[in-house]
């Protein structure tokens, strides 16, 4: 239910073939960590809340979670933040928060939006390679890179959002 493979002897298909990879539901998340991993119903709860429908993402926290051990989702995301000079005192920092608080309100921006923050093209494709935001080729759109970082921007309201 949850794995899809495709194979194929000609090498031209998969060129030519556009494939799109989607989160999982809330529902599905929560089943997935529910069944699957057999974590209780509350603690799902809060690890969809952490983490989104990300498979790969779901997967980590529900290793830890099981193994035990507390999970370094956020120190990582800061860890991402501080990559891309987008704490304050950062070169970044202002950008960022108008670029986050941006996104806050529409959950996604045009290129051409997101573009307007820069005064130079290296500093943004530099904000971009931090994994902070992801941009969408398909659409032109920029977003939150994942649910977490967005978990992250919240817990940190007090430095991101105006």
């Amino acid at each position: 239910q949850y794995v899809a493979v495709f194979v194929s002897s000609e090498d031209s298909i998969p060129r030519r073939m556009k494939l799109k990879i989607s989160d999982l539901s809330k529902e599905e998340s929560m089943e997935y960590l529910n069944k699957k991993c057999k974590i209780n119903e509350i603690k799902v709860k809060n690890l969809y809340e952490l983490v989104g429908g990300r498979i790969v993402e779901l997967q980590a926290v529900a290793d830890d979670f099981v193994a035990g051990q507390s999970f370094e989702v956020l120190a990582k995301i800061e860890k991402k933040f501080q990559s891309a000079q987008l704490l304050p005192n950062n070169p970044h920092y202002k950008v960022g928060k108008s670029i986050i608080n941006d996104l806050l309100k529409s959950e996604k921006l045009s290129f051409l939006a997101f573009k307007k923050h820069f005064n130079k093209n290296d500093e943004l494709n530099e904000v971009l390679r931090s994994n902070i935001f992801a941009y969408h080729l398909e659409k032109n759109t920029v977003s939150f890179q994942s649910q977490s970082v967005k978990y992250y921007i919240l817990e940190k309201a007090d430095i991101f959002i105006k």
